[in-house]
């Protein structure tokens, strides 16, 4: 069965992958499949957890001058509530994108201003199954299952820059999935101050978290803080090693030396 990751990405000119309406910013969806989509394309959805967050979109711009790769269009549509949307991808092919415009929405709103104004921090998630209430409007999926390493995938929306989390520092859940390669982590340039690093991690050999931070010159770093964890189950762990790569495998044939 073919298995669908989802990532998103914006044109926003700093390190969050964030949408504000006074920029005028564009928000770009990708699904990557492990295989090509079988004859009559893929119907994947789409959802999130915040009601009518698609609306913060220019869904009417869209329509007049659609941008994708290997989805059509016309075929791409949004659940009961407007929390997700659900869309096809092309037979034959194995990814599918497209992007969209954010809406410059006049503030206050008076239909939903939680969702409207201001910062929201909607969580977009993809689904196998469709919930009752938006069965109507979604109708029935394709067979697929989701890639656990990009089942979902944060996007901030702001009506102006100010209203974005300030700081140094990477937050997974905002900024994008951490490197699980050893040959290429994360680049975490440090600055002067408290640099921040906020992750979470399957554990096992799904999903580790690879960082590779760089102090200024001139500078030096003075400690290392765990400020918090949670785990229902195992331990964490942590291995630092020089260099720009991380060469040890994650069992007992690992050289602790290094």
């Amino acid at each position: 069965m073919t298995q669908v990751s989802l990532s998103t990405s914006t044109n926003f000119a700093g390190d969050l992958n964030a949408l504000v309406e006074d920029l005028g910013n564009a928000l770009t969806v990708r699904f990557d499949l492990d295989e090509p989509a079988p004859e009559g394309g893929l119907k994947v959805f789409v959802d999130s957890n915040v009601e009518q967050i698609v609306n913060r979109l220019d869904l009417p711009g869209f329509a007049f001058n659609p941008i994708t790769e290997n989805i059509n269009p016309a075929l791409l549509g949004t659940s009961f509530d407007n929390s997700g949307f659900y869309l096809t991808i092309d037979e034959g092919a194995t990814f599918g994108t497209f992007t969209i415009d954010v809406f410059d929405n006049p503030e206050p709103d008076t239909f939903l201003p939680e969702t409207f104004d201001g910062l929201v921090e909607a969580v977009f998630e993809l689904k196998t199954e469709v919930a009752p209430e938006d069965l109507a409007d979604v109708g029935t999926l394709g067979d697929y299952t989701i890639d656990p390493n990009s089942a979902s995938s944060t996007v901030l929306f702001a009506d102006e820059e100010s209203q974005l989390p300030q700081g140094t520092g990477y937050d997974e859940a905002v900024s994008g999935d951490i490197s699980g390669d050893p040959n290429n982590p994360l680049l975490l340039p440090l600055s002067e101050g408290t640099t921040t690093l906020s992750a979470t991690t399957r554990g096992g050999e799904t999903d580790q978290e690879y960082v590779t931070v760089t102090v200024p010159e001139g500078f030096q770093l003075d400690s290392l803080v765990l400020e918090s964890f949670s785990t229902p189950d195992d331990p964490g762990f942590i291995g630092v090693q020089s260099g720009t790569t991380f060469t040890e495998p994650l069992d007992n044939s690992a050289d602790v030396g290094n």
